[in-house]
């Protein structure tokens, strides 16, 4: 895969996303088809989607221990599967659908409630 002008190697961005003046944006028809790139590449593509400057963005990527990264994947191919499924940007989906998907954890999986703080903190990164 061809890297974007404007981000650094090993970003991400996914199908149906734009890149203007230097700041990569949701395109209006983004479904988030592809695979999943994994939780450090969807953290900094979320940090590059708010223009935050490569430094800041690798400051903010390693002050994450390797567990905590290791546990928020797993909140993360979920989430990026919910959203596939709700033809969604994992990157500018609205409260609702992140509510939808908390419910889906809930009555679908066997995430406890206990669980849900991990899985927020995970999305808040993106």
């Amino acid at each position: 895969m061809e890297e974007p002008v404007g981000l650094p190697e090993g970003s991400y961005i996914s199908q149906g996303q734009t890149q203007e003046e230097g700041v990569t944006q949701p395109a209006e028809t983004s479904t988030t088809q592809g695979t999943y790139p994994g939780g450090s590449h969807s953290i900094r593509a979320a940090f590059k989607l708010r223009g935050v400057p490569d430094p800041a963005v690798d400051t903010m990527i390693h002050s994450l221990a390797d567990t905590t990264l290791k546990q928020y994947d797993g909140t993360f191919k979920l989430w990026w599967k919910f959203c596939q499924e709700k033809r969604v940007s994992p990157f500018s989906c609205t409260v609702p659908d992140t509510l939808s998907f908390f419910q889906y954890l809930l009555g679908n999986t066997n995430h406890l409630y206990g669980s849900f703080n991990s899985h927020r903190s995970a999305l808040s990164l993106i």
